[in-house]
């Protein structure tokens, strides 16, 4: 499993990085090993970056994962649901909700809807746990080097990810980003 990172600097390219970013959270319903979990914003962008991104997330379809439209299907069970859904009621108690999306009516199945949160304390288990569905924590750093120590918190070090156009930060995010799957600008 992974509790998988994504930093974005402010060099990403928002146009390449917020696609990107849905499809790694919330494609599969975030049920698959490599899905990202935990966004990590540089402060210079983060309110813009955000903003762009929550607006882009509203189209994020969830439904029948039969129709070619669809972004974001069920979960494996109802448990599982019931399970990610307790996560998002504690991350709405203790961080802020950005982005809820919407589960369309009469749809059988185990559904949860592809949330964002932020301003979530250090500690929380949203930052520590792995959830295996369709919730994205931003964090929001001050420098990239902040974000690669934010990124490297974990006991989970499947796949990261850098978005970035700055030829130094992806060095270092190649020598000290400790991943097993590092993605650069992908």
């Amino acid at each position: 499993g992974g509790k998988n990172a994504a930093i974005v600097d402010e060099t990403a390219d928002f146009d390449l990085t917020i696609p990107a970013v849905l499809y790694s959270a919330f494609s599969f319903a975030g049920q698959k090993c490599s899905a990202l979990s935990r966004l990590i914003v540089l402060d210079s962008i983060y309110d813009a970056f955000l903003n762009r991104l929550v607006r882009a997330a509203a189209s994020f379809s969830v439904g029948d994962p039969l129709k070619p439209r669809t972004q974001c299907g069920p979960v494996i069970s109802k448990a599982a649901r019931d399970r990610i859904n307790s996560y998002i009621d504690e991350g709405r108690k203790i961080g802020r909700i950005l982005f809820e999306g919407n589960i369309p009516e009469n749809l059988a199945g185990s559904y949860v809807v592809p949330t964002l949160i932020d301003n979530l304390p250090k500690d929380s288990r949203l930052l520590k746990e792995e959830i295996f569905g369709p919730v994205l924590c931003a964090i929001r750093v001050k420098t990239f080097q902040e974000a690669l120590e934010r990124a490297n918190e974990t006991d989970f070090a499947l796949t990261g990810g850098v978005f970035s156009r700055t030829p130094s930060h992806i060095e270092r995010a190649k020598s000290e980003f400790d991943a097993g799957n590092l993605y650069i600008n992908r």
